[in-house]
């Protein structure tokens, strides 16, 4: 748990209206660790000890309490209300809504009822779930609607309940509770009416929310730096590396730079040793230079791998098959320290189970979900990824984060990657899926809440000591109590691959700007972008990569001013490395493309992301203010003000395909976002002075399909 440092003496709650600026408390939004279990409470469930303060407010009372280490502050009250025996759907009694995450309302999907209600919060037309109960724990299938008229609906069956939702948002202020510890892995994830704020909690400055950051993905294997069939480490730090900078990267990401399978399999994502540095990338030294030569160009080294997957041909698997042969599947009779104990094993899988594949096959495809017999080991493991129909091969282990033993090597694996080799942080690939292996059942849905507590506990919490940043491969808002764990999820397009195309940022951006239709844009960031703010995460978010230059620009300029952490996963025009059985991407949620280089929108932006660093009020999650236009501009153009630490930022966008657009902003309007006038505006990206400000209403002349950024003073007259 996280307890208090010492603090000076405390102050009276009568006297205390704001943090002591040596206090800082981290927002976890949607963690409520009072009804998990989480906290260590000073102030009783039903006695808070205020009832109508903002969480700074809360904030100065914890500081004001010689004990108090945390706060739990309400930010809305919710209230559900069981309508058992009653379906209610299209044409009887309700009409249906899209989950977040699957963009159609005819789909309903499987989840514990809790986390069913969270998914109704965050889609602000839910009035209410329909869920079906399954016979495992409290899973069933989830059902979002509104309209709800509980006497035109059908009966349940005895299988169908309505659940209806009645919304109370407290504002800002809201009631306030006082911990003197918080084990956050404990705490109630699936929950978005409270909040919880850490006191100095560890690291001091995230790198990933102190300034605003660009993203780069690398697929060094994959890609053709010059005349190799791979980008080795030195042509990675004397090639790319410059690269990156002139263009405005802050951060690279090696995607797999751990030792790994051969690429036939599922491109060279089974664990060889990870540990060690890819031999087919460089060795360890020149991974060091090429890390020291980031850090020196003020670039972040981020490492997208999942120490989960490994591959058959590993020579630990192999001693763990070796093991498991002698000593048996019981974890308890294997010898302390062995291998064998990461992996979940069963001494016998049925009369015609799945076969272990050739070190050699290529697994790319498929999941196995299943049981899979080892010849060498005489027993059967489990393996979530990987398989074929056709010979009836299965997949390839995954390590089980019920086992202790692997719980323990997967922190160290992580923190030998910060400590001995520099790396500033992690994307782990697929959390919710491929983190472990759950009980004896199939189903991997059934172990959100588990694999959520281990994340922390596990992965995020000894690499935030390090002061290094754990992102994980979360879709638009998918499964909440894993995603709130991590420091950014993914807010872009899903599907692809040979799945149903669902549209996400990416893509509704670039409907808009096709469309020269710009009012969308703030219900979209609404949606999407505040709902990780408010979690206190950033959203990765790319842009669409579809259209001529002037369209790619538009669109990146809005993802990055926008969008929060801003990332890039594509290249030139060139041959996917995954070839054509991997199937296609949508536009903007490519796989980087077979050889490395930037796209064509990038020289545009260059000076944009560049300049963005430069302004507190443009990094990942400060407050965002609409602001009202007139006219075409209405419709056409977009402005907004973004703050932090008394300064500002005007972002104007314009979504006209062929002609300018003057963006006006009334007296009225400048004084009511706290623009300070008179004054006269810098250019953030262009640099000198913008159009002076001075009382009376403001213009500004927007090129076709262009934007400015002006960095402004707040306060008022």
């Amino acid at each position: 748990p996280l307890s208090p440092p010492p603090r000076p003496p405390p102050a009276s709650p009568e006297a205390a209206d704001v943090p002591s600026p040596l206090t800082s408390y981290r927002r976890h939004g949607g963690l409520n660790c009072q009804g998990g279990g989480g906290g260590m409470m000073i102030d009783a469930p039903n006695s808070p000890v205020a009832t109508n303060v903002d969480a700074a407010g809360c904030a100065a009372l914890c500081h004001g309490t010689e004990r108090c280490a945390a706060t739990l502050h309400q930010s809305a009250d919710y209230t559900w209300v069981p309508r058992l025996n009653k379906n209610c759907y299209n044409g009887a009694g309700a009409t249906e809504v899209a989950i977040a995450m699957t963009g159609s309302s005819e789909v309903c999907l499987n989840m514990p009822l809790a986390e069913c209600k969270t998914q109704c919060i965050l889609v602000a037309e839910c009035e209410g779930i329909t869920w079906a109960s399954s016979d495992s724990d409290d899973h069933g299938l989830c059902c979002l609607r509104k309209d709800i008229t509980r006497r035109e609906c059908d009966s349940g069956g005895g299988e169908w309940d309505t659940h209806e939702l009645t919304r109370r948002p407290v504002g800002t202020r809201g009631g306030c509770w006082r911990m003197s510890g918080v084990t956050l892995s404990q705490c109630d994830a699936q929950n978005e009416g409270f909040d919880t704020y850490v006191r100095d909690e560890r690291p001091a400055q995230p790198w990933w929310q102190t300034t605003h950051f660009a993203e780069r993905v690398v697929m060094p294997r994959h890609y053709k730096c010059a005349a190799s069939a791979t980008c080795t480490l030195p042509e990675l730090q004397n090639v790319v590396l410059p690269q990156l900078e002139a263009a405005g990267y802050s951060v690279v990401n090696i995607d797999w730079p751990v030792h790994a399978s051969p690429d036939a399999l599922f491109m060279g994502f089974g664990i060889h040793s990870p540990y060690d540095v890819d031999p087919l990338l460089g060795t360890t030294a020149e991974w060091d230079a090429f890390v020291a030569e980031a850090h020196e160009r003020g670039i972040k080294v981020i490492l997208d791998f999942n120490p989960s997957y490994w591959w058959t041909g590993s020579p630990t698997f192999k001693q763990a098959e070796a093991h498991v042969r002698t000593f048996g599947a019981s974890r308890s009779r294997q010898p302390a320290g062995s291998p064998a104990r990461w992996f979940r094993w069963r001494s016998s899988c049925g009369s015609s189970p799945l076969q272990k594949p050739p070190d050699d096959w290529d697994d790319l495809n498929d999941f196995t979900m299943d049981w899979v017999y080892s010849p060498d080991a005489e027993a059967c493991y489990y393996a979530v990824w990987g398989g074929t129909g056709t010979p009836r091969y299965g997949g390839q282990p995954t390590a089980d984060l019920a086992s202790p033993e692997w719980r323990a090597e997967l922190t160290n694996i992580l923190t030998h990657w910060v400590t001995n080799r520099g790396a500033d942080g992690f994307l782990i690939d697929a959390p919710p899926e491929l983190l472990s292996a759950p009980g004896n059942a199939p189903n991997f849905d059934m172990s959100h809440a588990l694999v959520a507590s281990y994340i922390r506990d596990v992965i995020v919490d000894p690499v935030h000591a390090l002061g290094a940043a754990v992102f994980g491969e979360i879709y638009n808002l998918k499964v909440p109590p894993i995603a709130k764990q991590f420091d950014g999820g993914r807010n872009t397009d899903m599907g692809g691959h040979g799945n149903p195309v669902v549209e996400g940022f990416p893509s509704l951006v670039h409907d808009m700007v096709v469309a020269q239709d710009a009012r969308g844009l703030e219900p979209l960031l609404q949606r999407t972008v505040d709902v990780y703010t408010r979690w206190g995460i950033v959203p990765r978010t790319q842009p669409h990569s579809g259209g001529g230059r002037s369209l790619k620009g538009i669109k990146a300029a809005a993802t990055a001013l926008l969008g929060g952490y801003y990332y890039i996963r594509f290249g030139p025009d060139c041959s996917s490395p995954y070839e054509t059985g991997y199937g296609a991407s949508p536009a903007g949620n490519e796989w980087p493309g077979g050889c490395f280089g930037d796209w064509s929108a990038a020289p545009a932006l260059a000076s944009t992301l560049i300049a963005m660093r430069s302004s507190p009020a443009l990094r990942p999650g400060t407050p965002r203010t609409k602001l009202a236009l007139s006219g075409e501009a209405a419709t056409r153009a977009y402005a907004a003000l973004r703050m932090s630490e008394g300064t500002g930022a005007l972002v104007l966008l314009n979504f006209a395909n062929s002609q300018s657009v003057q963006v006006t902003l009334s007296a009225a309007a400048l004084a009511a976002s706290s623009i300070r006038t008179p004054q006269t505006p810098v250019d953030l990206i262009d640099g000198g002075d913008g159009p002076p400000m001075n009382g009376g209403s403001w213009r500004v002349t927007l090129p076709a399909r262009g934007w400015k950024v002006y960095g402004v003073v707040l306060g008022g007259r």
